[in-house]
Protein backbone atom coordinates (compact mmCIF):
# COMPACT_ATOMS: atom_id res chain seq x y z
CA UNK A 1 0.00 0.00 0.00
CA UNK A 2 2.41 2.43 1.06
CA UNK A 3 4.83 1.75 -2.17
CA UNK A 4 1.40 3.03 -4.36
CA UNK A 5 0.90 5.76 -2.41
CA UNK A 6 4.36 6.60 -3.43
CA UNK A 7 4.76 5.34 -6.72
CA UNK A 8 5.08 9.03 -8.47
CA UNK A 9 7.70 10.20 -5.77
CA UNK A 10 11.47 10.03 -7.58
CA UNK A 11 10.31 10.94 -10.87
CA UNK A 12 11.48 14.05 -12.28
CA UNK A 13 12.84 16.95 -11.21
CA UNK A 14 12.73 17.94 -7.47
CA UNK A 15 10.85 15.04 -6.80
CA UNK A 16 13.06 13.57 -4.04
CA UNK A 17 11.91 16.49 -1.82
CA UNK A 18 9.36 14.03 -0.07
CA UNK A 19 11.75 11.20 0.34
CA UNK A 20 14.07 13.66 2.14
CA UNK A 21 11.67 14.89 4.68
CA UNK A 22 9.90 11.85 5.42
CA UNK A 23 13.41 10.40 6.64
CA UNK A 24 13.61 13.77 8.54
CA UNK A 25 10.65 13.00 10.04
CA UNK A 26 11.74 9.06 10.93
CA UNK A 27 8.76 7.83 8.56
CA UNK A 28 10.78 5.95 6.19
CA UNK A 29 11.88 3.19 7.96
CA UNK A 30 8.07 2.66 8.45
CA UNK A 31 6.82 3.01 5.15
CA UNK A 32 9.63 0.71 4.05
CA UNK A 33 8.91 -2.04 6.15
CA UNK A 34 5.14 -2.05 5.20
CA UNK A 35 6.18 -2.13 1.68
CA UNK A 36 8.77 -4.65 2.02
CA UNK A 37 9.22 -7.63 0.24
CA UNK A 38 10.55 -10.73 1.66
CA UNK A 39 12.42 -13.25 -0.89
CA UNK A 40 14.60 -16.62 -0.41
CA UNK A 41 17.85 -17.41 -2.37
CA UNK A 42 17.66 -20.47 -4.01
CA UNK A 43 20.46 -21.14 -5.20
CA UNK A 44 24.38 -20.20 -5.42
CA UNK A 45 25.06 -17.58 -7.75
CA UNK A 46 25.33 -15.16 -5.23
CA UNK A 47 27.86 -17.21 -3.11
CA UNK A 48 28.92 -16.56 -0.41
CA UNK A 49 27.79 -13.15 -0.25
CA UNK A 50 24.21 -14.91 0.19
CA UNK A 51 24.00 -18.38 0.28
CA UNK A 52 21.24 -21.23 -0.88
CA UNK A 53 17.95 -20.46 1.96
CA UNK A 54 19.19 -17.15 3.20
CA UNK A 55 15.84 -15.12 3.95
CA UNK A 56 16.12 -11.70 2.90
CA UNK A 57 13.98 -8.30 3.25
CA UNK A 58 14.04 -5.94 0.16
CA UNK A 59 13.43 -2.10 0.40
CA UNK A 60 10.70 -1.50 -2.74
CA UNK A 61 10.59 2.43 -2.32
CA UNK A 62 14.48 2.47 -2.02
CA UNK A 63 15.06 3.64 -5.82
CA UNK A 64 11.81 6.08 -5.88
CA UNK A 65 14.04 8.62 -3.81
CA UNK A 66 17.53 8.23 -5.00
CA UNK A 67 19.20 6.43 -8.03
CA UNK A 68 20.56 2.80 -8.22
CA UNK A 69 24.59 2.85 -6.88
CA UNK A 70 27.19 -0.13 -8.16
CA UNK A 71 27.30 -2.64 -5.92
CA UNK A 72 23.62 -2.21 -4.49
CA UNK A 73 22.29 -5.89 -3.87
CA UNK A 74 19.24 -5.70 -6.42
CA UNK A 75 16.11 -7.60 -6.65
CA UNK A 76 15.01 -8.10 -10.71
CA UNK A 77 12.23 -8.45 -12.54
CA UNK A 78 11.97 -8.09 -16.31
CA UNK A 79 10.98 -9.97 -19.18
CA UNK A 80 13.67 -12.18 -21.05
CA UNK A 81 15.29 -13.25 -17.65
CA UNK A 82 15.74 -16.96 -17.32
CA UNK A 83 13.70 -16.97 -14.20
CA UNK A 84 10.80 -14.69 -12.97
CA UNK A 85 12.45 -13.27 -10.66
CA UNK A 86 16.65 -12.67 -10.10
CA UNK A 87 18.73 -11.28 -7.09
CA UNK A 88 22.11 -9.85 -8.56
CA UNK A 89 25.01 -7.34 -7.97
CA UNK A 90 24.33 -4.30 -10.07
CA UNK A 91 27.92 -3.16 -12.03
CA UNK A 92 27.35 -0.95 -14.26
CA UNK A 93 25.51 2.11 -14.56
CA UNK A 94 24.12 4.06 -17.15
CA UNK A 95 26.03 5.00 -20.05
CA UNK A 96 28.91 3.57 -19.12
CA UNK A 97 31.19 0.87 -21.44
CA UNK A 98 31.26 -2.75 -19.77
CA UNK A 99 33.89 -5.21 -20.94
CA UNK A 100 34.78 -8.96 -19.88
CA UNK A 101 38.40 -9.66 -21.30
CA UNK A 102 42.09 -11.28 -19.32
CA UNK A 103 39.38 -12.52 -16.66
CA UNK A 104 38.49 -8.95 -15.48
CA UNK A 105 35.32 -6.67 -15.92
CA UNK A 106 36.03 -3.81 -17.06
CA UNK A 107 34.26 -0.29 -16.88
CA UNK A 108 35.34 2.50 -19.93
CA UNK A 109 38.60 0.72 -19.73
CA UNK A 110 39.47 0.81 -16.26
CA UNK A 111 39.44 -2.48 -14.37
CA UNK A 112 36.82 -2.99 -11.45
CA UNK A 113 37.82 -4.21 -8.45
CA UNK A 114 35.68 -7.29 -8.71
CA UNK A 115 36.24 -10.07 -5.33
CA UNK A 116 37.47 -12.89 -7.78
CA UNK A 117 38.78 -13.36 -11.44
CA UNK A 118 35.78 -13.49 -14.21
CA UNK A 119 36.43 -17.40 -15.03
CA UNK A 120 34.71 -19.47 -17.68
CA UNK A 121 32.89 -16.79 -19.79
CA UNK A 122 33.73 -15.71 -23.20
CA UNK A 123 34.61 -11.74 -23.55
CA UNK A 124 32.16 -9.62 -23.96
CA UNK A 125 31.53 -5.42 -24.86
CA UNK A 126 28.11 -3.37 -23.73
CA UNK A 127 27.44 -0.14 -24.45
CA UNK A 128 24.61 0.80 -21.56
CA UNK A 129 22.26 3.39 -23.16
CA UNK A 130 20.63 6.03 -20.88
CA UNK A 131 18.57 4.07 -18.75
CA UNK A 132 20.39 0.85 -18.53
CA UNK A 133 22.30 -1.29 -15.74
CA UNK A 134 24.39 -3.96 -15.66
CA UNK A 135 23.91 -7.23 -13.69
CA UNK A 136 26.50 -9.31 -12.29
CA UNK A 137 26.73 -12.69 -9.90
CA UNK A 138 28.64 -12.95 -6.86
CA UNK A 139 29.21 -16.32 -8.26
CA UNK A 140 30.60 -16.12 -11.51
CA UNK A 141 31.59 -19.45 -12.15
CA UNK A 142 27.46 -20.42 -12.14
CA UNK A 143 25.36 -17.09 -11.84
CA UNK A 144 23.24 -16.28 -14.74
CA UNK A 145 23.49 -12.14 -15.68
CA UNK A 146 23.89 -9.61 -17.77
CA UNK A 147 26.63 -11.39 -19.31
CA UNK A 148 24.58 -13.64 -20.23
CA UNK A 149 20.74 -12.03 -21.15
CA UNK A 150 21.84 -8.52 -21.30
CA UNK A 151 21.45 -4.67 -19.97
CA UNK A 152 18.25 -3.76 -17.85
CA UNK A 153 16.39 -0.61 -17.56
CA UNK A 154 16.21 0.72 -14.16
CA UNK A 155 12.11 -0.19 -14.07
CA UNK A 156 13.52 -3.28 -13.89
CA UNK A 157 15.17 -2.59 -10.22
CA UNK A 158 12.51 -4.04 -7.86
CA UNK A 159 14.13 -3.77 -4.87
CA UNK A 160 17.12 -3.37 -3.14
CA UNK A 161 18.65 -5.72 -0.05
CA UNK A 162 17.65 -4.06 3.08
CA UNK A 163 18.14 -6.88 5.78
CA UNK A 164 19.30 -10.42 5.72
CA UNK A 165 16.65 -12.28 7.89
CA UNK A 166 17.18 -15.48 8.64
CA UNK A 167 19.14 -17.88 9.30
CA UNK A 168 19.45 -16.35 12.83
CA UNK A 169 23.34 -16.45 12.66
CA UNK A 170 23.54 -14.62 9.52
CA UNK A 171 21.38 -11.64 10.58
CA UNK A 172 22.74 -8.38 9.64
CA UNK A 173 21.78 -5.29 7.40
CA UNK A 174 22.72 -5.31 3.68
CA UNK A 175 24.26 -2.77 2.26
CA UNK A 176 26.11 -4.29 -0.95
CA UNK A 177 29.43 -4.74 -1.62
CA UNK A 178 32.24 -2.00 -2.64
CA UNK A 179 32.71 -2.62 -6.23
CA UNK A 180 35.33 0.46 -7.00
CA UNK A 181 36.42 1.35 -10.53
CA UNK A 182 40.29 1.94 -10.48
CA UNK A 183 41.43 5.31 -11.04
CA UNK A 184 42.19 6.65 -14.63
CA UNK A 185 45.96 6.10 -15.37
CA UNK A 186 48.11 8.91 -15.58
CA UNK A 187 49.70 7.87 -19.37
CA UNK A 188 49.82 5.49 -21.59
CA UNK A 189 51.61 3.13 -18.68
CA UNK A 190 49.34 3.18 -16.12
CA UNK A 191 47.33 0.27 -15.35
CA UNK A 192 44.27 -0.23 -16.75
CA UNK A 193 45.66 -2.43 -18.97
CA UNK A 194 45.57 -2.51 -22.49
CA UNK A 195 42.72 -1.23 -24.88
CA UNK A 196 40.42 -4.43 -26.23
CA UNK A 197 41.23 -5.84 -29.52
CA UNK A 198 40.10 -8.39 -31.74
CA UNK A 199 36.68 -8.76 -32.08
CA UNK A 200 34.09 -6.49 -30.08
CA UNK A 201 32.31 -9.63 -29.04
CA UNK A 202 28.52 -9.25 -27.78
CA UNK A 203 27.37 -6.13 -27.92
CA UNK A 204 23.64 -5.78 -26.35
CA UNK A 205 21.12 -3.09 -25.52
CA UNK A 206 18.27 -5.05 -25.72
CA UNK A 207 17.22 -6.62 -22.49
CA UNK A 208 15.95 -9.69 -24.15
CA UNK A 209 19.13 -10.21 -25.91
CA UNK A 210 21.25 -13.85 -26.10
CA UNK A 211 19.37 -14.85 -23.11
CA UNK A 212 20.59 -18.01 -22.20
CA UNK A 213 20.99 -20.01 -18.50
CA UNK A 214 24.21 -21.18 -17.37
Amino acid sequence: MAERFLTGAGKGPGSAWPWRWLRRLGLYPLLAALSARKVRIANSSMYPLLAPGDELLFDRLAYQGEAPRRGDIVLVEWMGLPEPRLVKLLAGLPGERIEVRQDRLWVDGRRLAFPQPIVGSLPGRWQLGPDEYFLFSHNVAVGSDSRHFGPVPRQALRARAWLLLSPASRRRALRGIPLEVEPAPAGPSGGAGPPASGPPGRTATDPGTSSTRV
